[in-house]
């Protein structure tokens, strides 16, 4: 679900008929993957980052965020180990379709 009333993106990885990532919410996945490889997060599907080397990135199309509140999301490793040594995770975003990324927090 994108731009609704309510909200301004929603995916649960298993709505979209394909099994995949909708393309209409997700321009770029670098090193990742939707399914159940570490089991469920919240429910169901997941995106996973398994491989340890290269950019590991998910990217979501332009969003309009002015009417937005909360920035909300479920992060975890469900049933796959995880090292001290695996790179951070930073949300980040940018502006008006710029390349420069502004760091919100680094995990």
């Amino acid at each position: 679900e994108i731009h609704s009333d309510s909200i301004i993106l929603r995916d649960d990885f298993d709505s979209y008929h394909q099994k995949e990532l909708n393309p209409n919410i997700w321009v770029e996945c670098n090193n990742c993957e939707t399914g159940e490889q570490c089991g469920a997060i919240m429910h169901g599907n997941a995106v996973t980052f398994c491989e340890p080397y290269g950019p590991r990135e998910l990217i979501t199309t332009g969003l309009n965020t002015t009417t937005a509140s909360v920035l909300q999301f479920s992060i975890g490793s469900g049933s796959c180990r995880f090292s001290y040594s695996d790179p951070c995770i930073i949300v980040s975003y940018a502006k008006n379709n710029t390349v420069d990324w502004i760091q919100l927090e680094k995990i």
